[in-house]
């Protein structure tokens, strides 16, 4: 059989921690339901017979590296210092705090992932796995998943991308490679104490490669802005239309869409943009509806605009299929453009047509 320890109550380590199995090496099963903290190394057989099983808190001064060891998490607290690779490590409870400066994180599924301001942009916390979270990602530092070109995906109905402080100083930054909505899961960028008009201060979603959205995913964007910063950025939706607050391509992105979107915020545009044949509408919610930015061109499909918001024009734009309102609750919405700005009408068949009340 293999041998098991259970760490009960309050226990402090002011030494090495280096838990073995003598008589053979089938491993250990160790149950920490208890408050365990090591202030230097913590070791033990890393086979695949060695399972740790915790439920309570669990500090880590030192870095953790176990290959094939299984680490099981079904609540309390587990906060480490250095770099954090177990990649046989699954949260289905309580939080993975990474309180250190340029950890590197190698695990399967966290279920709250908590990422420190001590993260920062010269050392940030670095993804060398595609992981899993069903909880909330707080992130008050530099999060980095575009490095190792590594994919993030959100399960359940109640998962979260927030921080601590409403407005920190520098902003935090959520740097995503892939971004995943998993099937029937809904994702809310949420954060209280700041209003519409601090754009700012909104939760910054930086996606290198791809955003998708799942079947039947929901996102619920609150305060966020999604900066689409690779050269070859895509979002794409299983049924659902993704729903946006602001959206911005830097000088050096290029985005296509695979689905139609909508946008209660600023659609920035200083890259590429690549729309098909794929519906843009504008809804309102958002004190600075409106389409800007410096790039050369931005060509649209078809533009709706919801009863009720007022979409303001702040560049060139082209559309060749339709623009047109949307009654809703009464009300129509209103397009305003801006002195000097051009709306070029360059139909893909024969008609570009121009619908609503008071056009």
């Amino acid at each position: 059989d293999t041998p098991s320890l259970t760490a009960k109550g309050t226990l402090t380590i002011e030494n090495k921690l280096e838990i073995q199995n003598n008589y053979s090496s089938t491993g250990l099963n160790i149950n920490i339901s208890g408050s365990l903290t090591a202030k230097k190394d913590f070791n033990v057989p890393d086979n695949a017979n060695t399972k740790i099983i915790s439920s309570g808190s669990v500090n880590l001064e030192e870095a953790l590296s176990l290959s094939n060891a299984e680490w099981k998490a079904s609540n309390g607290t587990i906060t480490t210092k250095g770099n954090f690779l177990v990649p046989k490590f699954e949260q289905t409870g309580g939080t993975l705090k990474l309180a250190g400066q340029g950890q590197q994180l190698n695990i399967t599924r966290a279920h709250n992932l908590q990422i420190a301001d001590s993260n920062t942009t010269a050392t940030p916390a670095v993804l060398q796995s595609d992981v899993i979270i069903s909880g909330t990602l707080t992130n008050d530092g530099i999060f980095d998943a575009q490095a190792n070109t590594k994919t993030v995906t959100f399960t359940g109905t109640g998962a979260k991308i927030t921080r601590s402080a409403s407005s920190p100083s520098p902003m935090p930054e959520n740097k995503f490679y892939n971004l995943k909505i998993a099937d029937n899961a809904k994702l809310k960028i949420e954060l209280s104490g700041i209003n519409n008009n601090d754009h700012s201060k909104f939760v910054k979603i930086d996606i290198k490669n791809s955003f998708i959205n799942g079947q039947d995913g929901e996102l619920v964007p609150h305060f966020s802005n999604f900066v689409f910063s690779g050269g070859t950025a895509s979002i794409s939706s299983g049924n659902n239309n993704i729903n946006f607050t602001d959206i911005t391509i830097p000088n050096t992105g290029s985005l296509t869409l695979n689905n139609p979107i909508t946008v209660g915020g600023t659609f920035q545009n200083d890259g590429t943009f690549s729309g098909g044949t794929n519906k843009v509408t504008f809804r309102s919610g958002n004190a600075d509806l409106q389409i800007a930015g410096s790039s050369a061109n931005m060509t649209f499909s078809e533009i709706e605009i919801l009863g009720g918001a007022q979409l303001a024009l702040k560049r060139n734009i082209t559309i060749t299929g339709k623009l047109y309102y949307t009654q809703k609750d009464g009300n129509w919405g209103k397009f305003a453009a801006d002195s000097g700005t051009t709306v070029t009408l360059a139909p893909s068949g024969t008609t570009v047509t121009i619908m609503g009340t008071d056009t």
